[in-house]
């Protein structure tokens, strides 16, 4: 099975899952809660219901078997981006631009344990290691295609990144706060609607209101 197609059966009862899919299910659910650190292989192993051992044989490691976890958190995501590359050839970097935020956006919105996975292990420089190398591949795609790469300040890149990322996905990690304070759950299929179109229309990446050259 595809990390693709494991991202989209991430969480759902679609359809049957291998032990090495519901290894990594448990996995991802263990690290964005307790942290690498706070959860031991076998506390996985118990979650998930499998005999002792078989993370081992799967993914040879704890270590391995975190960065599968990122990987496929990722592989949705990116594969999606690229997938759009032909169509959005014939409409303005801007408006690749919104398509790709949007998508964001809708990752973020199912796949909630990305957002909490860098808030848990946001301190630690070997975890984060493994979260850039792949999120860096979507961001420079990002630039590549929309034009926006080179034209602002790394300084200025990072401001519109984490704003973006910040008010695409905090939203989703934390539902219960949501419903809390405002009897809204973010999680409903209108209010994803909605929150996307709203997100997308800030103008994250856009280089100007930053300081950036204009393009």
């Amino acid at each position: 099975m595809s990390q693709a197609r494991m991202a989209e059966l991430l969480f759902e009862d679609a359809e049957p899952l291998g032990t090495r899919e519901r290894l990594l299910v448990s996995a991802v659910r263990a690290f964005s809660s307790q942290g690498y650190d706070g959860v031991s292989v076998r506390e996985i192993e118990r979650a998930c219901g499998v005999n002792r051992g078989l993370i081992a044989y799967h993914f040879g490691s704890k270590e391995d078997l975190w960065r599968a976890c990122v990987d496929l958190l990722m592989a949705k995501f990116h594969d999606e981006m690229v997938r759009y590359r032909p169509v959005l050839s014939v409409v303005s970097p801007a408006e690749r631009a919104k398509v790709f935020l949007k998508l964001y956006v809708g990752f973020a919105s199912r796949h909630p344990e990305f957002w909490r996975l860098l808030m848990v292990h946001g301190n630690d420089p070997v975890r984060m290691a493994e979260v850039a190398k792949e999120l860096r591949k979507s961001i420079e795609f990002f630039g590549e295609v929309t034009g926006t790469a080179g034209v602002a300040s790394p300084e200025e890149h990072a401001m519109a990144c984490f704003l973006f990322m910040g008010a695409a996905s905090s939203i989703f990690a934390v539902p219960s706060l949501c419903q809390q304070l405002y009897d809204v759950d973010p999680r409903d299929a209108d209010f994803i609607e909605r929150y996307t179109e709203v997100v997308a229309s800030f103008g994250f990446f856009d280089p100007g209101p930053l300081g950036g050259k204009a393009t």
